[in-house]
């Protein structure tokens, strides 16, 4: 990430349902969210609006679910999980152990909505952070598409797991503008 002008660069590892692996990425700059999916071998371009521009940049909090498309959590990181403490969207759920290290636990949830006339179910969020410094580690949301009937048999739920081994500050300058550039600008 850097931090004046604003760019920065996520990159995760896919599974998808029928156990391919894959790569995607995703850096902003100027506006414009890239996305690089190594399946597809493509970059995708998403202009933000004004406002997603603004509550991206200056770390503002919008509602969780716009937080699923990487808007709250702004030009830092640790601000937006620290603000969405602040503000009661997570609270505190103690001490975990993930890989070998001891971390803050903080949760979440929304209500359930309709979307294009089908209901979705609650989603429920879990950050494990750095205890001291709020440097994400591991971010989880289950989306519960259809609930249990009275027997507790038919639910059906969808996890996606963001796991951070490594979360760092660079200055932006010759030596490390590509890294900032998803699919390390190809």
């Amino acid at each position: 990430m850097a931090l004046d002008p604003l760019r920065d660069r996520t990159a995760w590892l896919d599974v998808m349902p029928d156990g391919t692996r894959g790569s995607s990425e995703q850096s902003y700059a100027d506006g414009v969210r890239l996305e690089w999916d190594s399946r597809e071998r493509v970059h995708h371009e998403f202009p933000l609006s004004d406002r997603q521009r603004a509550e991206y940049e200056h770390g503002r909090l919008g509602n969780q679910r716009d937080w699923v498309d990487n808007v709250v959590w702004g030009a830092d990181p640790i601000a937006g999980i620290r603000g969405m403490l602040d503000g009661g969207m997570l609270e505190s759920a103690g001490r975990t152990t993930f890989e070998g290290h001891s971390m803050l636990r903080l949760v979440g949830s929304e209500p359930g909505t309709e979307e294009n006339g089908s209901p979705a179910g609650p989603i429920e969020y879990e950050y494990l952070v750095h205890p001291s410094t709020f440097a994400p580690v591991r971010v989880s949301t289950t989306l519960t598409a259809r609930a249990p009937d009275e027997h507790g048999q038919g639910a059906e739920r969808y996890v996606t797991a963001w796991t951070f081994p490594v979360f760092e500050r660079l200055p932006l300058d010759d030596s490390t503008r590509h890294l900032l550039v998803a699919g390390g600008g190809r």
